[in-house]
């Protein structure tokens, strides 16, 4: 369901920590899968996490945030530590 050119999106989900919305694009043909994240605010998680996995089972290169490259991966359980968020962050997962 993460072909190239597909997207998910959820928009104000309500959870424990507040409302939630998130936008994930495929661009596979461009190398990367990105997840644009609205934090919830109303009681932040210390430590929000990501896992993308690629369609065809490719392991993830590298991952930026907001156009920084990232630190906090784990390319072995393809997950990404986004710590504590209060802001709309853009995430990409290159392939």
């Amino acid at each position: 369901w993460l072909k190239d050119g597909s997207t998910i999106k959820v928009e104000n989900a309500s959870t424990y920590f507040g409302m939630i919305s998130f936008w994930m694009r495929s661009k596979l043909s461009k190398g990367f899968i990105e997840f644009e994240l609205d934090p919830p605010l109303r009681n932040p998680p210390k430590n929000i996490y990501v896992r993308i996995r690629h369609p065809e089972g490719k392991r993830m290169r590298y991952v930026e945030v907001n156009g920084r490259e990232w630190e906090g991966v784990d390319t072995e359980r393809e997950l990404v530590n986004l710590g504590s968020l209060d802001k709309h962050t853009i995430v990409r997962i290159y392939y």
